[in-house]
């Protein structure tokens, strides 16, 4: 694997541990709803970020 992919699989990991993260955390209730649906939203991001960098390592294979 070249070492852009490798680069690219390390930010695809990174961005799942962050969806992880912010899923875990709306899980609260001690915070607003408001807050929920904002990490909740930004948890979906993460994956989506995480789906491109995957793509992007494939690529570089």
């Amino acid at each position: 694997m070249s070492h852009a992919a490798e680069n690219f699989v390390r930010g695809a990991e990174m961005a799942r541990r962050l969806a992880a993260d912010y899923r875990r955390d709306a899980q609260s209730n001690e915070i607003p709803p408001a807050l929920r649906d904002k990490w909740l939203a930004d948890a979906k991001r993460a994956d989506e970020r995480a789906d491109w960098y995957e793509t992007h390592a494939r690529m570089m294979q």
